[in-house]
């Protein structure tokens, strides 16, 4: 039974918007906060793109914020 749920579209995240020093923060977020109980061979820049990927935009745009805000990015 489909009730229309599996028929929404979903905004996907486009790495184009940021620069690639942007998406590298972004990414380092993920890789020390949401992949930190990750075994180490998995932490890398494809699996956090996938992370990335399966985020909203805005989810995405508030990462790069924090980031920025409270230099996460430079661990």
């Amino acid at each position: 039974m489909n009730n229309g749920w599996t028929n929404v579209p979903k905004d996907v995240v486009n790495p184009n918007v940021y620069s690639k020093e942007q998406w590298n923060k972004v990414r380092v977020v993920v890789k020390t906060q949401h992949m930190k109980h990750y075994p180490k061979d998995f932490v890398t820049d494809m699996e956090a793109d996938r992370i990335l990927a399966a985020m909203s935009p805005q989810a995405v745009e508030k990462l790069y914020e924090l980031a920025v805000k409270y230099g996460i990015s430079q661990l």
